[in-house]
């Protein structure tokens, strides 16, 4: 039978290339995947915590209500303002509503990711889920060549390259006479000796109108490209990385900020309940200094997402 040993060395080497492609572009799909849920379990435990703080701020529009009621029948409020008291109430109710909404499409989004149906029971662990998640991980942690060095993207690009060379060889291989072994038995007729005949032929094509001289130089074009595309990759790792950094920083200044002002709000609090108590702060201004905490620690909730969704 007919024998290429050069063809049949590359055609394993690069069968092994392209598995391995495959394998890495599995390998990608799966940490997208990975990344989608995580940001949805992140996502979840959020509107948790400000569904929490939503229900503080009903109660303490109920409390405000209350006492403007009692204000009203003793004649020192107007009814105006027991009107906007109840607003009030109405407006923290819709938006708790509205967190029910967003925590039933978060779960759905999150079911689906799973590979659950909608209807189906999902029982999470919301407790220190950015933990979980992200196991203390700072943007500090990592660095760009690091994210070079794991690029899924790049290795990807640069298997493409290795594989192309294989294509080159093979190109090449073209040129390389194939060889055939032919075993067979003598005529009984003329040789009486018996035993097998062997013989060994090589055959090339002597000229084939420079078809492969054609085909090899395709080959170059087309690792060209691809030493083209894994430049692209690599400029837009970098150009991503700097972004990526900067929108980090952004949201780590953000959500500093808004620690910040919750601190600020928390110590207000507890000195409008220590004037309350002493008689120099009426009431409302209390239950004011407790919205505006509540309300700081909302926002503080907010950010915190945003900056772990960017990291």
């Amino acid at each position: 039978g007919r024998y290429d040993p050069f063809t049949s060395y590359f055609t394993m080497k690069a069968t092994r290339l392209a598995t391995k492609m495959a394998v890495i572009g599995h390998l990608a799909a799966i940490s997208d995947g990975l990344r989608q849920i995580a940001e949805a379990y992140l996502e979840v435990d959020a509107v948790n915590k400000l569904a929490a703080y939503q229900d503080e701020l009903i109660a303490l529009a109920n409390h405000q209500s209350a006492f403007v009621n009692n204000r009203v029948q003793t004649g020192s409020a107007s009814p105006i303002e027991a009107r906007i008291s109840k607003q009030h109430i109405e407006l923290a109710t819709l938006e708790r509503e509205a967190l029910d909404i967003h925590m039933e499409g978060a779960l759905d989004k999150l079911k689906a990711l799973l590979g659950l149906k909608s209807e189906d029971e999902l029982t999470l662990d919301l407790h220190s889920v950015r933990e979980q998640v992200l196991e203390g991980f700072e943007h500090t942690d990592t660095s760009f060549q690091a994210t070079v060095a794991n690029s899924l993207e790049l290795q990807i690009a640069q298997l493409k390259q290795e594989l192309q060379e294989y294509n080159i060889y093979l190109a090449y291989a073209k040129f390389v006479p194939t060889f055939s072994l032919r075993v067979g038995t003598p005529d009984a007729l003329t040789d009486s000796d018996g035993g097998f005949n062997v013989s060994l032929h090589a055959t090339t094509p002597v000229w084939d109108w420079g078809e492969r001289f054609r085909n090899v130089t395709r080959q170059r074009l087309v690792q060209n490209k691809y030493g083209a595309e894994a430049d692209l990759v690599r400029i837009d790792l970098e150009r991503n990385w700097n972004e990526l950094v900067s929108a980090i920083k952004t949201a780590k200044a953000e959500l500093d900020l808004a620690i910040a002002e919750g601190e600020l709000r928390e110590l207000e609090r507890r000195q409008a309940e220590i004037q309350y108590h002493s008689g120099s702060v009426a009431f409302p201004g209390y239950l004011n200094s407790i919205k505006a905490y509540f309300e700081a620690q909302k926002t503080v909730i907010n950010k915190e997402l945003a900056y772990d969704r960017s990291l």
